[in-house]
């Protein structure tokens, strides 16, 4: 009769397959968390972040191929490098684009072969920021293409709106932080 017709070796496979499915389904053995210990949990959680974000950088580098040097995270913030001065000034609205797709801040720095000396940079900071701003110290930090400006009125070297620090970006290429002095001077220069 019938069962003849269906006792084929295929059939019986697929009847086995099918019997594993449901077994699967119905025990849930193949997506039972407590099986991992809460190091593998955390583990593959890391993995998956690590994933994403080599597929974040990725999708960056394939919208902006010539103009990055470089593209890290930072924290939760991804930066990138570039050594395009036409894109540090007016790339604003392609990096717009690209956090809207990948819902992350990014910041955009220059590389350090384009930006200006470090002498340079501090005689045009001190030309900048006002004398009263009291600007007491210039730390370079090369690796990150940011200055930190130390000064006793942190206001005055910002300027109306951001004037003063847009100048500085503007004609030195670094990116500007300004930091109160420490009332007590410290030991590092």
């Amino acid at each position: 009769g019938m069962s003849k017709v269906f006792n084929t070796k295929r059939h019986r496979l697929w009847k086995r397959d099918r019997r594993i499915h449901y077994n699967k389904i119905r025990n849930k053995t193949h997506c039972r968390r407590r099986d991992y210990s809460p190091v593998q949990i955390n583990l593959i959680n890391l993995i998956k972040i690590l994933i994403k974000m080599a597929d974040i950088l990725k999708t960056i580098g394939e919208e902006l191929p010539k103009v990055i040097t470089d593209a890290i995270f930072e924290g939760a913030n991804i930066v990138l490098y570039t050594d395009d001065k036409e894109f540090l000034r007016n790339g604003d609205l392609k990096i717009k684009e690209i956090v809207s797709k990948i819902k992350k801040r990014i910041d955009l720095r220059a590389d350090k072969n384009i930006l200006l000396s470090e002498t340079e940079t501090e005689r045009t900071i001190r030309a900048l920021a006002p004398e009263e701003a009291g600007v007491t110290n210039i730390i370079f930090d090369l690796q990150r293409s940011i200055v930190i400006i130390e000064a006793k009125k942190p206001g005055l070297v910002i300027g109306k709106q951001g004037s003063i620090l847009a100048d500085i970006k503007k004609s030195t290429l670094w990116l500007p932080t300004v930091r109160r002095s420490p009332s007590i001077p410290s030991k590092i220069t």
